[in-house]
């Protein structure tokens, strides 16, 4: 990659959007969010995701680009990136990369391993997504009813064989 990608990075709330935002206005520069949230379309509440209407004045990438049910990893992320990378440098704009995931940046800035991708059937096979599968029920029962010491529900026992009959499939 040609120009310089500079990283606006920080926890939550510390301003990283405005000030990407102000910098990125000031440059004419674009950015590309570093953010496993605001991936996703329709996560609006809790994302910060910038407005309609800032995004049509400050080009924004990697926002709203899949969906909730499906899979995305960090490879697909940076695979998404680096192609919005390449085609806003083709443009002699500025990029800023902003946000707080810091697994996307260290894959983005330092590379990921170059391995098989994830397999479904070894997925399916393991033991604790059987377990988590089979116990969906459950905890749906017991999140809907109070929890407390005395009730017998906690975490450990919820959806056990000694479990309360009111957690039970």
């Amino acid at each position: 990659m040609g120009l310089t990608l500079t990283y606006i990075i920080g926890c939550t709330g510390s301003g990283k959007g405005a000030l990407g935002r102000e910098l990125a206005r000031r440059t004419g520069g674009e950015i590309i969010s570093i953010d496993s949230m605001k991936v996703y379309r329709r996560m609006d509440i809790g994302t910060a995701k910038p407005s309609l209407e800032v995004r049509r004045l400050i080009p924004h990438h990697l926002i709203d680009i899949v969906e909730p049910s499906e899979e995305f990893s960090v490879a697909e992320y940076v695979d998404h990136a680096e192609r919005a990378i390449l085609e806003i440098q083709s443009r002699r704009h500025p990029v800023f990369v902003v946000g707080g995931t810091p697994l996307y940046m260290k894959a983005l800035s330092e590379g990921i391993f170059e391995g098989p991708s994830a397999d479904p059937t070894i997925r399916a096979a393991s033991p604790r997504r059987r377990n988590a599968k089979a116990a969906t029920p459950c905890l749906r029962s017991c999140a809907a009813s109070t929890l407390s010491p005395r009730s017998g529900f906690t975490p450990t026992t919820c959806g056990a064989s000694s479990a309360p009959s009111k957690c039970s499939n």
